[in-house]
């Protein structure tokens, strides 16, 4: 990364100040990378079929896209590590993100993980403290439901590893999201999973529904549409008496992503709060994946779809 005051570092000032005035369009800032295949859990629905294959990605192949997506292009970078499970493999990610910062578009890029929680070890912790990583957590709700679909190969329970990975980033002052997918185990617990995240103190979540892909496409896991709608409503409220009461005391709210990303899309349309919520939506626009082997997709929606990669 370059030191400020020094001449590359007003180098890239000058360069992103001429991109700016000059070049009109942008290119996808916002990339998921797939560090690994493997994955030490087996969750019922992963779309990715996390485990069933090892094979990781090389520095090289992720530096190598950044180079292109920088040239020409003024906007902030966004590098997310994904897998599989990411946390398998720190080391690598430590070395792409060295790799990365030595770009001299390295100072641009921020950088996210996405984990199943279970390998927060004391070297993990490290990278995340040293490169300001931001954490992204999966899980599906407390133990009884999260373990109807997140499980180790065994069949065994996740869960405690997990609660483990959240008191450790809460002991090193680490602020963290989650990540829940509702599927027919959860669509009638959304409430009783807000009252839970306001017991163990989450405050920055997501509600994704279930898709029939990958492991998931052998799994009866879809919710049933009427229940998700009026389930979704429940939420609504929930958030809304909670987050008024809470912003009048406290001054806390628990933020849900898809929700607000709907709420601005409908107050303003021409703001978009999330990429997924615009018209088109953000795939090849915002947004790309880059797979172990160096496959681009237009979105990690469509992971492992060959008519969704645009190129290698």
């Amino acid at each position: 990364m370059f030191v400020k005051g020094t001449p590359e570092y007003y180098m890239d000032i000058a360069r992103r100040d001429w991109i700016k005035k000059n070049i009109v369009g942008h290119k996808p800032s916002c990339i998921v990378v797939k560090i690994t295949q493997d994955c030490n859990l087996r969750c019922k629905y992963c779309y990715t079929e996390g485990g069933k294959n090892k094979q990781d990605i090389s520095p090289e192949t992720v530096v190598k896209l950044y180079d292109q997506l920088a040239i020409n292009n003024n906007s902030e970078l966004f590098c997310t590590f994904h897998g599989g499970e990411p946390l398998l493999r720190p080391n690598l990610i430590a070395e792409t993100i060295e790799r990365l910062n030595q770009r001299y578009y390295g100072p641009r890029i921020k950088y996210q993980v996405q984990t199943n929680g279970t390998l927060f070890t004391d070297y993990a912790i490290e990278l995340i403290k040293k490169y300001k990583i931001d954490v992204g957590i999966s899980i599906d709700g407390y133990k009884c439901i999260n373990d109807c679909t997140r499980i180790y190969p065994d069949g065994s329970s996740s869960y405690e590893s997990v609660e483990k990975g959240m008191k450790k980033l809460y002991e090193n002052n680490i602020l963290f999201g989650v990540l829940f997918l509702i599927t027919k185990h959860n669509v009638n617990h959304l409430t009783d999973i807000l009252d839970w995240c306001k017991d163990v103190g989450i405050d920055r979540i997501g509600f994704n529904t279930f898709t029939p892909l990958g492991y998931g496409k052998e799994e009866d896991l879809a919710p049933d549409i009427n229940e998700l709608t009026q389930n979704v409503i429940k939420e609504i409220d929930w958030l809304i008496e909670y987050n008024q009461k809470e912003i009048n005391t406290t001054r806390k709210f628990i933020y849900e992503r898809e929700i607000e990303s709907y709420v601005v899309r409908i107050l303003n349309p021409e703001k978009c709060a999330h990429m997924c919520t615009d018209i088109p939506c953000g795939a090849g626009k915002y947004h790309l994946s880059v797979d172990v082997d160096g496959k681009i997709n237009i979105c990690d929606c469509f992971y492992g779809m060959d008519d969704f990669v645009i190129g290698n």
